[in-house]
């Protein structure tokens, strides 16, 4: 099975973005991929993006998209999945659009079906710091991550003006939801975190009475990636990573449905 998995930048459609859409230079990127598509001809292709890319410009845009993808020849379904239905514990809900070449392959196919989530956004943080471990200040923290070998960082942790504000409501529209932290569900990452946006779209959460923000490691189990995946990048490339992934576990449930559909 030859299959091309990937989608265009979401931020030109998402609801924190400025909904520009195909305008946007991050949104005509989708053409790219069309471009590859047409190229590569796999068999099956995976197409990730927001679900607001449904309802852009009145459904004008996704008209768009699914035209491109017909034009290649291609038989569609597509089906908006929520991470948490898939074993990870965050609320991510992803447009993910499944092409074939052979329209019977198509029909066949079923997105996967919902399962209980067992874990919550606790049981993939690293373990809580002991207090007085605190070396100098730009010092790692002295705590060993039972789960990965990996130390914390005391960088992640939020000053006292920085506090004030990532827990203030905001004026803005998408910044009005409850400023909560320490949720059993984490908030759907974004490729930005890293900026210390308020809680309300963030997500932060308290080690030994102290709030700090997600670590680069957490945010990529957070996206179903293994502590085996080596993290080469800076913080702030960590952090775009992971939230312009597509989470693994969404993806191998995916990719089981494919096969059995094309068998």
């Amino acid at each position: 099975m030859d299959i091309l998995v990937g989608g265009s930048p979401c931020q030109s459609f998402s609801a924190i973005g400025r909904k520009l859409g195909l305008e946007d230079t991050r949104g005509t990127l989708f053409y790219d991929y069309i471009r590859v598509l047409n190229e590569i001809q796999p068999n099956v292709f995976i197409f990730e993006n927001v679900y607001g890319m449904l309802r852009h410009d009145k459904g004008k845009t996704f008209e768009v998209v699914q035209n491109a993808f017909k034009s290649l020849g291609y038989f569609y379904k597509y089906e908006i999945l929520d991470a948490r239905n898939y074993g990870i514990p965050q609320g991510r809900r992803r447009l993910f659009l499944v092409g074939f070449k052979e329209q019977k392959n198509a029909l066949k196919f079923a997105f996967p079906s919902p399962k209980q989530l067992t874990i919550t956004m606790q049981d993939l943080l690293q373990d809580n710091i002991k207090e007085g471990n605190l070396l100098s200040k730009n010092a790692i923290l002295d705590i060993k991550n039972s789960k990965g070998g990996e130390l914390v960082d005391e960088k992640y942790f939020l000053s006292e003006k920085l506090l004030k504000y990532c827990l203030s409501p905001g004026s803005k529209n998408f910044y009005h939801a409850d400023a909560k932290i320490d949720l059993p569900i984490a908030r759907a990452l974004l490729s930005t975190m890293g900026n210390h946006h308020r809680s309300s779209v963030n997500n932060y959460v308290t080690t030994n009475n102290r709030v700090r923000s997600l670590s680069v490691r957490e945010a990529h189990r957070l996206m179903g990636f293994d502590d085996n995946y080596r993290i080469v990048v800076s913080k702030a490339q960590g952090y775009k990573q992971a939230g312009n992934s597509i989470v693994v576990d969404v993806l191998m449930a995916l990719i089981k449905e494919i096969i059995k559909a094309i068998k």
